[in-house]
């Protein structure tokens, strides 16, 4: 995050968001869903209230019971078994509360062989879910976080994610005549706005 300025403790995300672009004018439809999102302390996913679960705003597979990690686990060992049993890598993208963790680490801890051959990484930006996963995992040994997947080296193993998706910033794009990337401004409400997108946008999409 690139775009953080002084604020008070009354200070709203809105509020912070409309000072940006009257600082600096309008912002990317990205850089928008970006402060909104992981804003520190403020955005959705670095607040401190609850998202997962009973006390939240939304229920993953991984929320209702422990099958889904299990189907996982299943799944994993499988490769594991496929790939001579040697150390084997789990990535989890976006960990939420760590309880997906939990369930797969569970039901591969009955095979002893491979449970203590695993490296489990988690790639979590989110200070306070990290948090809240650390505190799930605390009695499993072979976790370990990371800010990106670059920063953990060669995987042989699987990359899982649940529900990823939505929790990524994206740019937002339009075509007309050209090429119209999404920007969004502000006129006493946010409004968004229209203008050429950049050329590595418009040389991805070609």
């Amino acid at each position: 995050m690139d775009m953080i300025i002084t604020q008070t403790k009354t200070s709203t995300l809105s509020e912070i968001i409309k000072e940006v672009i009257q600082q600096a004018g309008p912002i990317s439809f990205y850089q928008f869903m970006e402060m909104a999102l992981y804003y520190p302390e403020l955005g959705y996913y670095n607040a401190p209230t609850d998202k997962i679960g009973k006390a939240g705003d939304f229920y993953t597979s991984s929320s209702i019971g422990s099958a889904f990690g299990s189907m996982i686990g299943r799944q994993l060992e499988e490769m594991w078994h496929l790939l001579g049993e040697n150390t084997f890598t789990i990535v989890e993208y976006g960990a939420g509360t760590g309880v997906l963790c939990y369930d797969i680490l569970d039901y591969l801890s009955r095979n002893e062989k491979l449970y203590t051959s695993i490296r489990y990484c988690i790639i979590e930006k989110s200070p306070v879910m990290r948090l809240k996963e650390r505190l799930h995992l605390s009695n499993h040994e072979n976790v370990y976080w990371y800010d990106s997947i670059s920063d953990i080296g060669n995987v042989e193993g699987c990359i899982i994610s649940n529900e990823l998706v939505d929790n990524l910033s994206v740019h937002q794009v339009i075509m007309r005549d050209e090429l119209m990337e999404v920007w969004v401004d502000n006129d006493n409400a946010f409004k968004e706005i229209e203008r050429p997108a950049s050329n590595i946008l418009t040389n991805y999409f070609e």
